[in-house]
C-alpha cells in the first residue's frame, strides 16, 4: 500500500535546528528515504546502532534521524511503500506522529497490505534492568506495553491491536524528555537539541525532571511508547503479525530485538 499522491511537509530538525523540507511520494519498493540523492532503505540492515534514544538509519556516511515517528504514522495507516525524499538528515522533528497521519489522510492510500512476517511460536527477548519483549503468535500486530519508572512518571499499562482506525487513538500521544526545569541546564542541553523552544515553559512536549511540565494524559506515555515501537518495527520492511507484551524498552532494545528476529 502507498499514498495516492505526494505530500510536502516543513519543519524544524530537532539537531539541527534548521528548517527540513520533507517530500513523501508514491513508491512500489517498500520504505525509502532519500537524502540529497542518496537513498537509504528503512530496513533493519540500515540502523544506526551508535543512537540510543532515538532511531537513525545510515548508509555510505549519509543518515536520516528521528525516524520513528513518520514510519510509526505510515505503518499505523497501512502504508509500506513510499519514498520520504530530505533535504536534510533528519526528518523535521514533532511531537508525536499526528502531524504525519493528517498528511497522509488528507492524501489518502491505496494498493494492497503487502508482505507480512508471522511469528511461528513464543519467544522471550530480555534486556537489563528486568526488561523484556515476548513474541506470541497472532493475526495482526497486538501491542501491550508496560511502563515502570522509578520517578515522577510511575507505573501504566496500556494496549493496542493495531489498525488504522486503533492508531489515530493514540498517535496524539506526545514524546516526553527528562528534561531539567532550571532554564539554565535546559540551555545547556539546547546547544545539542537546538530544534527545541528556545524557553521550556513553551514546550509542547511532556517534560519533567521534579515535577512535570504539560502533565501527561493518563496513559499517554505508555501509548507513546506503543507508537514509537510500531515505527521501530516497520524497520523489519514487512508487517508483522505478533502479540508482544513489552516492558521497559527502548529504541535500542526494539532494534535489538528486531535484528535478532532477522538474524
Amino acid at each position: 500500500m502507498t499514498i495516492k499522491k505526494s505530500f510536502k511537509f516543513k519543519g524544524v530538525g530537532l539537531f539541527s535546528g534548521e528548517p527540513v523540507e520533507m517530500i513523501c511520494e508514491p513508491y512500489d519498493l517498500g520504505i525509502v528515504f532519500e537524502v540529497r540523492g542518496t537513498r537509504i532503505p528503512a530496513t533493519v540492515n540500515y540502523i544506526d546502532d551508535n543512537e540510543h534514544s532515538y532511531t537513525t538509519t545510515l548508509i555510505n556516511g549519509k543518515r536520516v534521524r528521528m525516524t520513528e515517528h513518520i514510519l510509526s504514522a505510515f505503518y499505523g495507516l497501512g502504508v509500506n511503500n513510499v519514498l520520504i525524499k530530505l533535504d536534510k538528515e533528519e526528518v523535521p522533528f514533532t511531537v508525536n506522529s499526528r502531524p504525519f497521519v493528517d498528511s497522509i489522510n488528507k492524501v489518502g492510500v491505496e494498493g494492497g497490505k503487502g508482505i507480512a512476517y508471522s511469528v511461528p511460536s513464543k519467544k522471550k527477548f530480555v534486556g537489563p534492568n528486568g526488561m523484556f519483549m515476548e513474541l506470541a503468535p497472532h493475526d495482526g500486530l497486538f501491542i501491550k506495553y508496560i511502563l515502570d519508572y522509578p520517578n515522577i512518571i510511575g507505573s501504566e499499562t496500556s494496549e493496542l491491536e493495531v489498525t488504522p482506525k486503533s492508531y489515530e487513538k493514540i498517535c496524539d500521544s506526545r514524546t516526553y524528555f527528562s528534561m531539567p526545569t532550571n532554564n539554565y541546564q535546559y540551555a545547556q542541553i539546547r546547544k545539542n537539541l537546538k530544534g527545541l523552544p528556545e524557553k521550556i515553559e513553551d514546550c509542547d512536549y511532556i517534560s519533567f525532571d521534579q515535577e512535570f511540565i504539560n502533565p501527561p494524559r493518563e496513559n499517554e506515555i505508555s501509548q507513546h511508547k506503543i507508537a514509537d515501537m510500531i515505527g521501530d518495527l516497520s524497520l523489519l520492511g514487512v508487517r508483522l503479525n505478533a502479540k508482544i507484551t513489552a516492558y521497559k524498552t527502548g529504541h535500542w532494545f526494539n532494534r535489538y530485538v528486531i535484528k535478532q528476529m532477522c538474524g
